[in-house]
């Protein structure tokens, strides 16, 4: 009964306290890219949304030109996101940077995600590069070099904080609690 009573209490604070999802039309699904900050850097063309092949659902981003991609969110610990990913495809002509800014006005610098990625959809983990003390803010992703490169399926999730774990609990006890006096007396 303690194990039951446990699993239950782990899923119903799994619903109560559901991680957050940080980025906004992180699938680029929704035509309204306003959530996004597009900036073409040689060229004419930012980022547009495209359809062919999508790796998630059934747009993505792309540019043919050099040029930036970037969204800015509400601060979140470092320590507190779970998950960082995204999918990108890009020609070796091209050469693409990771960059995360900080509430403290810091930022990561451009970090190469060339390695990791190449072409044809390649999954990318950035959690590893997030500083785990400080309050990320946004998140900016650089193409420069020749070729069509495209960008999908951004996941940046955050557990939720210790405070508000601490605001479900009590919430959990109480529904524990009503559940326990509204049992027929005698029945288990």
């Amino acid at each position: 009964m303690p194990r039951i009573i446990a699993i239950s209490t782990l899923v119903l604070l799994g619903e109560l306290c559901p991680a957050a999802t940080v980025i906004l039309n992180p699938s680029f699904e929704d035509s309204d890219m306003s959530a996004w900050t597009r900036t073409a850097i040689t060229g004419i063309r930012p980022w547009s949304r495209g359809s062919a092949a999508a790796q998630d659902g059934s747009w993505y981003v792309f540019t043919i030109d050099e040029a930036s991609i970037s969204q800015s969110f509400p601060a979140v610990l470092g320590s507190e996101v779970s998950e960082f990913t995204f999918w990108v495809d890009r020609p070796t002509t091209t050469n693409m940077f990771i960059e995360l800014s900080y509430q403290d006005g810091s930022k990561s610098g451009r970090i190469s995600i060339n390695d990791a990625t190449d072409s044809g959809w390649a999954l990318y983990d950035a959690l590893p590069l997030v500083e785990t003390s400080k309050q990320l803010t946004e998140l900016g992703i650089i193409k420069t070099g020749t070729g069509t490169a495209r960008l999908d399926n951004f996941k940046l999730v955050a557990v939720p904080e210790a405070s508000i774990v601490a605001i479900c609990i009590p919430g959990l006890a109480l529904i524990f609690r009503r559940k326990r006096q509204n049992r027929v007396p005698g029945s288990s």
